[in-house]
């Protein structure tokens, strides 16, 4: 991916689509509606201010059809901070040697000069890139099969936290067993996408509701070999 400049960028970002495609037939939608004229594009260059956000309406579902276009290098999170391209796969990169989110945008202000927004508001906006990104599943386990069971730990000391062994409870005794492990991702990638059109609830834990003996065994279960 070639770096572009920061002037390279449209400030004016409207829908593309210019009919409902929920709807039969070309039902047109409504004019731009105008969402926000402070949104900013977070590039590796650094920040560009005042960015305008639009969306369209269909007048009859009253679908809402916002910015959304990767070929123009941009990933609109929730149409007041957007991610350049590039600045994602930097982010995945960084991430696969073990590199925090944090502690690269450290880097790049201090390297660019310029205050970029809070971590986690970027954190969150490469997490929604990533989710409505197709990802290639290739891992499978030559004794478990494609979803292991068994969890091994080793030194991954960011999946460690404090919990007094007097807080878990037991599971009650017609609890099964078992995790749906598709059903569980699914609702961990819904919860990312979510973020950029709802405010979310969610901290740390489980990503939707469920109970505690569903959390424990969807943490301690669903771990690679």
């Amino acid at each position: 991916m070639k770096p572009r400049a920061m002037t390279d960028y449209i400030t004016e970002l409207h829908p593309e689509e210019t009919t409902c495609t929920v709807c039969p037939g070309s039902v047109h939608l409504q004019k731009d509606i105008k969402i926000s004229g402070k949104a900013r594009i977070i590039t590796m260059n650094g920040v560009i201010e005042n960015v305008s956000t639009y969306y369209r309406k269909c007048p009859q579902c009253r679908m809402m059809y916002r910015y959304q276009e990767w070929k123009d290098s941009l990933h609109n999170f929730d149409d007041h901070v957007i991610l350049n391209l590039e600045l994602c796969i930097y982010l995945r990169h960084n991430l696969q040697n073990s590199v925090s989110v944090s502690k690269v945008l450290n880097s790049l202000e201090s390297l660019r000069k310029v205050k970029f927004p809070p971590r986690d508001t970027i954190l969150h906006a490469y997490c929604h890139f990533e989710a409505l990104t197709s990802h290639a599943y290739s891992y499978s386990c030559v004794c478990c099969g494609y979803y292991p069971p068994v969890v091994v730990m080793d030194l991954h000391k960011k999946g460690v936290f404090n919990l007094p062994v007097s807080d878990l409870k037991q599971p009650s005794e017609n609890f099964p067993c078992k995790v749906n492990i598709e059903d569980f991702w699914d609702s961990v990638q819904l919860e990312m996408i979510s973020r950029g059109f709802f405010q979310s609830q969610m901290r740390a834990g489980c990503p939707y509701d469920c109970g505690q003996e569903k959390r424990m065994l969807d943490f301690f279960l669903t771990r690679i070999c």
